[in-house]
């Protein structure tokens, strides 16, 4: 069922109380999905993405001065496309982000968006290497859980990229690690390879997803049960706040008591359907671990 049909749910559930209006069934049962998204597992969290690695652009030259936040290129073929991607000149091992570009004019800024200005040595025909660094995993995704290519790729921190190579010079046919980057400018999750691919490359990653608002026949990413019995426990607790009314508090009692056997009927389901859950419960009894290390973490040899 859909975002629409669990706000009618709550409607029903709640009498068709009228301060329990679509749109503030609707705050209810997001606030719902919310929540039950955080504190379970879910297999429907769980998805796959392609990330598409973009060739470097090396097309063409530029006249650049120590001082100027401008490089004025020739022959390139820099488009709108590479705004964002980041750029070093010649031998000069200094990154610079493209800012923007106008015509065959590029404006250096820093990862911010900040005008910056070249640091280097003045160069009438530079060569370049202009690259994509970081690739945007899209809305709703709070995590990865695996990334691979011919290979699976193990995880990294950018602080030990900075290490290895910080102005992110080394290439390959194929790279071994990924690493978490800042949020773009839109809240997104937001990783980097390396060593950087030499060629264009899609890459498969499993992600985590998080929730949106809901709306309209969108569908959410838990049973829509749940969530329907969470939401109008909450609408119970809303009108007994406005009303003060107690009858709102034992209703209220009931929905979360029917919201506590549809989880556990729910999750049951769940992991029917999806095989192995991503949470395990220790029975070995070592005060050691504790009760919620992941399947991959379980290093016991049965």
């Amino acid at each position: 069922m859909n975002h629409d049909a669990v706000v009618q749910f709550v409607q029903t559930r709640t009498g068709e109380h009228s301060l329990i209006s679509y749109d503030k069934a609707s705050e209810l049962m997001n606030l719902a999905h919310a929540q039950i998204l955080e504190e379970e597992e879910w297999s429907r969290k769980y998805t796959e993405i392609l990330i598409r690695t973009p060739a470097d652009n090396t097309t063409g030259t530029f006249a650049i001065a120590n001082g100027s936040s401008a490089a004025v290129g020739t022959d390139l073929t820099l488009t709108s496309n590479n705004l964002g991607w980041y750029i070093h000149f010649g031998s000069d091992t200094a990154i610079y982000v493209i800012g923007a570009l106008t015509a065959m004019t590029i404006t250096l800024h820093d990862y911010l968006g900040n005008v910056v200005t070249y640091a280097g040595e003045t160069q009438s025909a530079a060569t370049f290497v202009a690259f994509k660094r970081w690739h945007t995993l899209g809305e709703a995704i709070e995590g990865i859980e695996v990334v691979t290519h011919d290979r699976t790729l193990s995880e990294i921190t950018t602080s030990i990229l900075d290490d290895w190579d910080r102005d992110r010079g080394t290439t390959s046919t194929y790279p071994d690690h990924w690493a978490y980057g800042p949020r773009d400018s839109n809240g997104y999750l937001q990783i980097e390879f390396w060593p950087r691919a030499n060629s264009t490359l899609a890459i498969r990653v499993k992600v985590r997803r998080g929730h949106t608002d809901l709306k309209g026949v969108e569908q959410p990413l838990c049973p829509w049960y749940v969530i329907g019995w969470k939401a109008a426990a909450e609408a119970c607790l809303f009108l007994q706040a406005k009303t003060n009314q107690a009858s709102w508090f034992t209703l209220a009692d009931k929905y979360e008591a029917k919201y506590a056997q549809s989880v556990a009927r729910a999750m049951q389901q769940d992991q029917k359907k999806s095989g192995l859950p991503h949470r395990i419960k220790d029975v070995e009894g070592d005060a050691g671990i504790d009760d919620d290390f992941y399947v991959r973490h379980d290093n016991f040899a049965w």
